[in-house]
């Protein structure tokens, strides 16, 4: 059997198809790492410090960037419930430059992200992050990034978050972090 999830976007319905097999994989994966994980996201400021570090960023301050960042937000109930009330959103917008250690997240590129800039959106108040045209720097700071209480009660958050730490070999690092505090 297969789910239908439809994103309405601008008047425009797109369906995504997910077969229920995944979504047990999801359900089953949270159920085994939920009760070992602990609230544990990092701030925006160290997302930044993050990238700046191992990649050639530079940094967008374009309303027209900055703009996508917040409609994202505000189109994202989980974050969108986080805005501070009667606070302004305050985006950051960095590119990664097709150089480096960069030149690796290009060449994995693939499909619709296929020889489009890399870009990464966050706000701070929020703690919103996403990346786009890198489904590698995605996944690897969704590992670097961690998840927070809230987020820890979404099985598919946590089934993806596993997936990243699996993916990087940090799993048993976060887990016996995990152990190490609660000690």
């Amino acid at each position: 059997m297969q789910n239908k999830i439809v994103i309405d976007i601008n008047d425009g319905k797109t369906e995504l198809v997910i077969d229920d097999s995944v979504v047990k994989e999801w359900i089953d994966t949270y159920k085994e790492y939920s009760p070992m994980l602990r609230p544990n996201r990092k701030t925006v400021a160290e997302i930044v410090e993050y990238i700046i570090l191992n990649y050639p960023a530079e940094e967008d301050k374009s309303e027209k960037c900055k703009s996508v960042v917040v409609n994202n937000i505000t189109m994202n109930e989980p974050f969108a419930k986080r805005i501070p009330y009667g606070n302004d959103l305050d985006p950051i917008v960095f590119f990664i430059k097709n150089e480096g250690r960069a030149n690796d997240l290009y060449q994995k590129q693939e499909g619709i992200y296929k020889n489009v800039p890399i870009m990464i959106g966050m706000e701070s108040g929020t703690g919103f992050v996403y990346v786009e045209g890198s489904k590698e720097l995605s996944d690897e700071i969704t590992a670097f990034q961690g998840l927070d209480s809230d987020e820890l009660t979404n099985f598919y958050l946590v089934a993806n978050y596993v997936r990243c730490l699996k993916k990087y070999n940090r799993l048993n690092e976060v887990l016996n972090h995990t152990k190490h505090n609660e000690l």
